[in-house]
Formats: C-alpha cells, structure tokens, sequence
C-alpha cells in the first residue's frame, strides 16, 4: 500500500540544523527608582529572558520550528509560555537562577513529534575571571549553547522546504538593510529574523567553540557567528571549520579507519582459518595413522597437588 499523501519519506537523506538556546540577565534598577519597571515585586533583582534562536548566516529557522513553549519555574504566574511565531523569546524579573524546559514544535510538514530541551537560566556572573570582568562592564551575563537537529529521513514535502532558496530570503533582506557601504542600517531583518533576541546588551554577541558560544566575544551585535564560508546547502561542508568538525573530509577519515579495522579483522580471520585448516589436517593424518592421543594417569601425587589448586 503507497504512503499516505505528504508522509512519503527521502530515503537515505538527513537533514541538520544548528540552532541557539540561551539567556540574557541583567540588574533591575533598585526599588523606588523611576527606571524600575511597573508592578515588580520588591525582591525581584533581576529581569531577563531566555530564547531560541537561528544561528547568524544560517538558514531561516522558521523553516523547520514554527512553536516554542517554555515552562519557567512553578510560582510565576501561567508558567507554561508558548510563543507561536518568531522571535521565540520570553522576558520576567526574578531573584534566582533555575532551569527552563524548552519544548520545540516542529513544521506540521516534517511529520516529526516536538522534542525537549533544558537550559538553565543563568542569573549571576560564572566563568573564568576574564568573563566575569567583561560581564560585570557589559552588565549582562550570557549564556548560550549550540543545539543541533536532525531530520532523518524527512517527508518529501518537508525535504522540498528545506532545500528551497526561500528560506535564505531573510540574509538577503539584511544585505538590502546594510546598503552599499556595508554597514546595516535601521531596516529590519527579514522573515524568520530574531530581532534582538539573544544579541549583546553589551556591544558583543557569543562566538561559537566547543559547541558552546562562548560569553561575550565581542562580536558586533547581530553579527555573524562563525559562518564565514558556510555554503548554503543541506549537505555536509567539504572540509571542517573553526566551528564546526563535520564534514565530508572527517566522514571519509571515519571511514578509513573503518575500513583500516575491517582490513585488519579480515587478516586475524584468514589466520584463524589457516590455523584450524592445518589442526583439522594433522588429527586427520593421526586418524589415518591410527595413532591415538596417550592419556596420563594422575598419580597421588599429582591428584593431590590439584586439589590443592583448587
């Protein structure tokens, strides 16, 4: 029986994509302070938001993520929050750090059930005393992860948008921003775009190593991270980057250590086979001969001694 309409799946095709989960905190103005925000509660210190977002010069992300929920911790107020379209970010005020369960909803196209995620909600300065320093003069403290999926096998409709040229329109949009002098300019970003979501309060966005993005690199704000020469394609890059060691050039060096392991497995066996060849060969000569294989009587002695092995 054909496969329902739509769920028909691309054999032997995978799709990845990168992604951002993070966290920006910065102080609240104390209490009774005309900056402070309205209806705070007096022991809140700190407003901050936690957020999904694409990787810069990366494929548009609402290709693939069309619904984030978060759940925040159980005495805010409706701490299920679900944000149905890009920016996918929630913003509060708070004393202390916790984790947030990230639920991700996937294109209805891609047949695939959400997944979970967790990022803990980093409220005070961490890290070496090198980034607790440039935390403390950004006044803000970042913390950032790079997340990754995959889509095996993914529905024909689903492959078919995430190959389609449309998903890289919002790159296009930002060029058309920047003018012809290169430096953007008030234009917004375009479709899929997270705005401001997860770039620096500081002068500096995360730049990306050892699949964490590192606390404020001093990046300029929406700026590219780590994409320099990323082709745009589903496909796996030729040769690895600063940022990322998956490529055609790694797989083929698995493959040949593989290959190289399999080889020496092959050899081990084709000894193992001459072995037995020449055993089977030699008791048949000795059945032929009408040799027999002389049994050693246990002396006392012997008995003894093996019992007392035992």
């Amino acid at each position: 029986m054909p496969a329902p309409a739509g769920t028909k799946r691309v054999k032997g095709k995978r799709i990845s994509r990168a992604f951002i989960i993070g966290s920006e905190a910065w102080p609240l103005p104390p209490v009774g302070s005309p900056q402070r925000p309205a209806n705070v509660p007096d022991d809140h210190t700190t407003q901050w938001r936690v957020y999904v977002r694409g990787m810069p010069g990366q494929p548009d992300l609402t290709t693939w993520l069309k619904k984030v929920q978060f759940k925040l911790f159980h005495t805010y107020m409706n701490p299920l929050r679900t944000v149905d379209n890009a920016p996918f970010v929630v913003s509060e005020t708070g004393w202390g750090g916790f984790n947030v369960e990230i639920r991700l909803h996937f294109n209805p196209a891609s047949g695939e059930k959400p997944q979970w995620r967790q990022h803990f909600l980093q409220l005070e300065r961490y890290g070496s005393d090198e980034d607790r320093a440039r935390q403390e003069r950004e006044g803000v403290v970042r913390s950032e992860f790079v997340e990754w999926i995959e889509f095996n096998e993914p529905t024909e409709a689903f492959w078919d948008e995430m190959t389609a040229d449309s998903q890289w329109a919002y790159l296009d949009a930002d060029k058309t921003a920047a003018g012809p002098s290169g430096a953007k300019g008030s234009g917004g970003r375009g479709k899929g775009a997270t705005s401001t979501t997860g770039t620096s309060l500081g002068g500096g966005t995360a730049g990306v190593k050892d699949g964490k993005v590192n606390v404020g690199s001093g990046t300029p704000a929406g700026g590219p991270v780590g994409v320099d020469g990323i082709e745009r394609t589903s496909e796996l890059p030729d040769k690895p980057t600063d940022y990322n060691d998956i490529s055609l050039a790694m797989e083929a060096d698995v493959m040949a250590i593989i290959r190289q392991a399999e080889a020496e497995i092959d050899k081990q066996m084709a000894k193992e086979l001459e072995r037995k060849k020449k055993m089977d060969e030699e008791l048949k000569k000795l059945k032929e001969d009408g040799a027999t294989v002389p049994v050693v009587e246990k002396t006392p002695a012997t008995a003894t001694s093996e019992r007392r092995r035992r």
